[in-house]
């Protein structure tokens, strides 16, 4: 046997050939072979022996041979594709995010093989967290993205480890057969794809009780009360820990707050009277408050700020009557030294008292002099 390049024996006396060895036969390197077999005889015995040595021995003619080529076509099988494993990264916070390309391999390149790939099941949620794309079925890689409805978040998870499924076009001659997701049942074979989520600036969060209203929260001082009176506090977080400043943009629609005031670096809402102003429940019942908050990071992108609407409301306070006279002078009425029982003194006192919450009053004499 001539050529064999070490793929192939022949049996010396049956002329039986084999595959030899420990080889790896592979019809997209080598689709047929070709074979010099020699079949040789062993010449004429002489029926006249010698003896050599006290041995009796036939002579023999020359031996003889012949030669034939042998043609060995490889028979194509298909053949497992590959998927490599790769690690990707993407930020939080971005929906449809292109994350990168998952690649594969067949190696029947003769049998213009379509590759599909699948994300397996995931107890990490990777499943629902991201989809694969095939550009099409002749391209053998796939385009991994963030779903559309899923927002990455480094706080409640920084890391998804998944397996990533690949199938070709062809028939199964060996299990594993078929992705998870597919219903063919093409070769396939499997490989770990890890997204390490990177970690971005997250806005500040305004936890709101009346959100739905335009208004997120609502406040109630008493009215009448002192400067420094605490009203209510802005319940905002930051989920990166970032530091928050708060600022009073407006109130009732104008930049310039005449009563009230925020502490910048909690959101402490006080009372802030300027001169001239005061909370009087008769005159104005709420007020309305436009309130910023911004976080200071040094994550991308910039810092975020987040806005809404306070309303603080004053709670009616009984209030005294209202002297309409001068405060510091005592009124005066005259009476004749003949009046009796009944007689009226002066003006109803009625005439001179207000109360503020619109209240009737009535009087009485609490001392003599």
């Amino acid at each position: 046997l001539v050529n064999t390049a070490g793929i192939f024996k022949i049996h010396e006396t049956t002329g039986k050939l084999h595959v030899w060895g420990d080889v790896d036969i592979n019809y997209e390197q080598n689709q047929s072979f070709v074979l010099t077999v020699e079949a040789t005889d062993h010449g004429i015995l002489s029926s006249d022996p010698s003896i050599i040595n006290a041995t009796e021995v036939y002579r023999t003619t020359t031996e003889k041979s012949s030669t034939v080529n042998v043609t060995i076509m490889i028979l194509d099988v298909n053949e497992r594709p590959t998927v490599y494993a790769v690690n990707l990264t993407a930020p939080e916070n971005e929906l449809s995010y292109f994350v990168g390309f998952v690649n594969g391999s067949d190696p029947d390149i003769f049998d213009d093989q379509d590759l599909s790939f699948y994300i397996e099941s995931s107890s990490d949620g990777a499943a629902s967290a991201f989809s694969l794309v095939n550009p099409s079925a002749t391209t053998w890689f796939s385009k991994l993205f963030v779903s559309s409805n899923v927002a990455l978040n480094y706080e409640a998870q920084s890391q998804y480890a998944f397996t990533v499924c690949v199938e070709d076009s062809g028939s199964c001659t060996a299990e594993p057969c078929g992705c998870s997701g597919s219903s063919a049942t093409g070769m396939s074979s499997t490989a770990r794809v890890i997204v390490s989520v990177e970690d971005r600036n997250d806005p500040p969060v305004l936890h709101c009780d009346h959100a739905s209203s335009g208004v997120c929260s609502t406040f109630s001082v008493p009215e009448n009360s002192a400067n420094g009176t605490v009203v209510g506090r802005v319940n905002c977080t930051d989920e990166d820990g970032d530091p928050l400043t708060f600022v009073l943009v407006s109130e009732d629609g104008t930049s310039r707050a005449s009563h009230f005031r925020i502490i910048p670096s909690n959101g402490t809402i006080v009372v802030h009277l300027e001169p001239g102003a005061s909370l009087d429940f008769e005159t104005q019942e709420s007020f309305q408050l436009r309130i910023n908050v911004t976080d200071h990071s040094a994550l991308p992108p910039s810092n975020f700020t987040v806005g809404a609407k306070f309303i603080v409301y004053l709670d009616d306070v009984n209030e005294a009557p209202v002297y309409s006279g001068d405060a510091g002078t005592s009124l005066q009425f005259g009476v004749e030294e003949s009046a009796g029982e009944g007689d009226t003194v002066g003006l109803p006192l009625e005439d001179y008292f207000s109360d503020p919450e619109g209240e009737l009053l009535s009087y009485r004499i609490v001392e003599y002099s």
